[in-house]
């Protein structure tokens, strides 16, 4: 099959670009379908313990950061300090100008 980044591109797209709500498990399945993966696996995956924990945990550590829009980016001070850089949309340029008054007053 193809690899799951291509899925997850899928789903932004979706996402981002049609304003499709990626959270309606139809939605879910129809894209699995059109990378071929089987719905029985994909439900059995979502509905996991171990996907629904690492789903929790990236919860958790988002509302920790103060971040509540997509995309969001997080940066730190040495790996210690973390704090939410950009949360909701920013424009390419925009981020990689910001990005650069950061890195060079860090």
């Amino acid at each position: 099959g193809k690899p799951p980044i291509v899925f997850t591109h899928r789903l932004q797209q979706l996402f981002f670009e049609e304003g499709v709500n990626i959270n309606d498990q139809d939605v879910l399945l129809e894209t699995g379908k059109e990378f071929d993966i089987d719905p029985n696996r994909l439900i059995d995956r979502m509905t996991s313990t171990e996907v629904l924990t690492r789903t929790e945990w990236g919860f958790t550590g988002s509302r920790r950061y103060g971040t509540n829009a997509l995309p969001s980016i997080v940066v730190s001070d040495g790996g210690a300090d973390f704090r939410l850089f950009a949360g909701g949309y920013v424009s390419a340029g925009q981020l990689i100008e910001d990005l650069g008054l950061w890195l060079s007053s860090s």
